[in-house]
């Protein structure tokens, strides 16, 4: 007996000792194979002669020495190193390993790199987030290094001497001005430089005049105060430059004459008080300029001029005052999103091409203008503008796609309100304080495909209230106080496709209040009150594919609710009220496939009768989800051929007839349920 249980413990010892395995290692064939380890423990015994990448993550190695890393060191090419708690890096450490490419040494303690003062065949170097003060790299030593990433450390000077060096991210240390960094013979090759997050305070003149082939400059939340006229002196090649977070103040003039080829310019979350004619003189590619979150009052009419391959100009949040016209050059997108602006003329936005967004403005007047022509705009957002300041110049919108209305205090529409409108596609007016739509309120969208009229006042709908919409497609009225839907309440919408009802107090549908409906797919009408699903509720969407009811309070479904919807595939009744379940229920719908009943029954007075779902012949899924039901009776999922899914979890039942199960059971997926009796 003893012996047995000895037996037993050493084999428990070797699965143990198996499963914890400091190594995972892969073979691919003449490729070599690559390994994953927790701990150095036992790490020559697991690796292979050829082992080309090796990861040691997540665990402690003070120090780093040649004999650390025992085989393999002729065919590594791959190794990281990352987070495993190391403090130093003997110089000779990885002299050997003339195969490496890529080192990670990412998430460590490491205060001095002299193991770069070795000639290495590196391409990749990763330093970030560790405790580098300084850092040398030799491009005689590390002449194929191509990107080094040295962020989130306490770097104080850098001295970079590299040929093929493309990436240099030095972000997150503490370099306090461009005698910090020592660049030689670095040629043409680099194209991005990070230095994000350093307090430089100051750009001199000449400060990159040998980075000649720098794509992308970073300076982002450098504790910037001034900029030097000719600090980005040589940078001819230059797309991006990101001034994002500093305190700049003003701009020197003409600081941007060379950068030709500038694409992108971030100038946000600054203190500029005032922009120049000039400031962008020379950025004639410049396709992006961000300019929010500054301290900008006013305009002046030529302070944009030059900038002909402008796309998107942001000025949100810049505390404006006022915007002559003229002032915007012709452009794709323009923001002025919350600013102070309280006087405008539509002619200040004419040679806006695409978007133009005036959200939460304290605008008290934005008037025709004295020009008649329309607005080239696509779309233009007045979200928390008031209805009335601008209602006189909407007929300058005529070709306007998208308008947004919302949070404008609309309390009612007028006939004529939007009828120069013909090429609107799609309209918001939520979160207004509408009450009654009333008969042409949207007369002359002609062309509008989607409507959101959520979270009103509405309790009336009046019929022909939505004449002249014969192409709407998407109708969103959700979030008011409807509470009854009756006849001739939705007319005039033949092509709508989905409509959302949901949370607006319905307690009651009456029978053809669909009866127009023939294209809808989608219909929403959750949260709601309703207690009785009424015969022939539904009758004229014959087009229905999903429709949604849950957390009703219904109680009660007559025979014939459905009975007019022979494409409805998707219908969710949960968390109602509901009975019983029974056949005459769901009569009508053939093509039904999938049906949720998830919480229909909480009290325990609830029976799934014999039948209840056998004239849903193509039923393939039901969901019975947190339901207490009384009574399940057999045959209650009889006649269902295509059934393939039955979830019952969470669910109780208190008394159970004898269950026939489908016939191919062995293809039907019936999840573990438990009964009380």
């Amino acid at each position: 007996m003893h012996h047995n249980v000895g037996i037993l413990l050493s084999l428990l010892f070797l699965l143990v000792q198996k499963s914890t395995t400091t190594c995972v290692v892969e073979r691919n064939g003449w490729s070599g194979c690559t390994a994953t380890c927790t701990s150095l423990e036992q790490i020559g015994y697991y690796l292979c002669d050829t082992t080309v990448k090796l990861s040691i993550e997540n665990t402690t190695i003070p120090k780093l020495k040649e004999t650390t890393i025992p085989k393999s060191k002729s065919s590594l090419r791959q190794l990281s190193l990352r987070n495993c708690q190391l403090e130093a890096i003997a110089n000779n450490a990885f002299e050997r390993m003339q195969a490496l490419r890529q080192l990670n040494l990412q998430e460590n303690k490491i205060t001095a790199a002299g193991f770069l003062d070795k000639k290495l065949p590196l391409q990749v170097l990763n330093l970030n987030f560790n405790n580098l003060r300084s850092i040398s790299v030799d491009g005689n030593l590390l002449g194929q290094l191509e990107e080094l990433y040295a962020s989130n450390n306490d770097l104080q000077k850098v001295k970079i001497s590299s040929m093929r060096l493309r990436v240099l991210d030095l972000s997150y240390n503490r370099l306090l001005s461009d005698d910090n960094l020592n660049f030689t013979n670095v040629t043409t090759q680099l194209n991005v430089l990070n230095l994000s997050s350093n307090p430089l305070t100051t750009l001199r003149s000449h400060s990159f005049v040998y980075l000649r082939g720098l794509s992308q400059l970073y300076l982002k939340n450098c504790s910037l105060q001034s900029v030097e006229s000719e600090a980005f002196r040589g940078l001819d090649n230059l797309n991006v430059l990101r001034l994002s977070d500093n305190l700049l103040r003003v701009l020197p003039q003409y600081v941007f004459v060379e950068l030709s080829r500038l694409r992108e310019l971030h100038l946000d979350n600054n203190h500029l008080y005032t922009l120049q004619a000039g400031d962008f003189k020379g950025l004639g590619a410049l396709g992006f300029l961000n300019l929010s979150n500054n301290q900008i009052e006013a305009l002046d009419k030529d302070v944009f001029q030059g900038l002909a391959g402008l796309d998107t100009l942001i000025l949100a949040n810049s505390k404006l005052k006022r915007v002559g016209v003229g002032v915007f050059p012709s452009t794709s997108n323009l923001n002025l999103a919350n600013n102070s602006l309280e006087v405008l003329t539509i002619d200040v936005f004419s040679a806006v091409t695409g978007t133009i967004d005036l959200q939460f403005n304290p605008i008290r007047s934005l008037s025709e203008g004295t020009v008649s022509s329309a607005l080239k705009a696509m779309s233009v957002d007045l979200v928390g503008v008031d209805f009335q300041s601008f209602k006189s110049g909407l007929s300058r919108f005529s070709g306007v796609r998208f308008l947004n209305l919302s949070h404008t205090n609309l309390r009612q529409i007028a006939s004529n309100d939007f009828a120069n409108l013909a090429n609107l596609n799609n309209l918001n007016l939520s979160h207004n304080s509408l009450s009654v739509i009333v008969e042409d309120s949207f007369r002359g969208l002609s062309g509008l495909r989607s409507l959101w009229v959520r979270n009103n006042s509405i309790h009336e709908i009046r019929v022909g209230a939505f004449n002249g919409l014969q192409n709407l497609r998407i109708l969103d009225l959700s979030q008011n106080f409807i509470t009854h839907l009756s006849q001739g309440m939705l007319s005039g919408l033949q092509r709508l496709n989905a409509l959302v009802l949901a949370q607006s107090h319905i307690v009651n549908i009456e029978p053809q209040t669909f009866q127009a409906l023939a294209q809808l797919a989608t219909l929403d009408l959750s949260h709601n009150k309703l207690v009785v699903l009424k015969a022939n509720a539904f009758v004229g969407a014959t087009g229905l594919n999903s429709l949604i009811i849950t957390r009703n309070f219904i109680e009660e479904i007559a025979p014939g609710s459905f009975a007019d919807l022979q494409q409805l595939s998707f219908l969710d009744l949960s968390f109602n009220n509901l009975e019983d379940l029974d056949s005459n229920m769901f009569k009508g719908l053939n093509q039904l496939q999938s049906l949720k009943l998830n919480g229909v029954s909480s009290q325990g007075r609830t029976t799934i009768k014999a039948g209840a779902f056998s004239s849903l012949p193509s039923l393939a899924s039901i969901y019975l989800r947190q339901n207490h039901f009384k009574l399940l009776e057999g045959g209650a999922f009889s006649k269902l051929d295509n059934l393939k899914q039955v979830y019952f979890d969470g669910t109780t039942v208190t008394a159970i007839g004898k269950l026939r199960i489908p016939r191919h059971r062995a293809h039907h997926k019936f999840e573990p349920f438990r009964f009380t009796y």
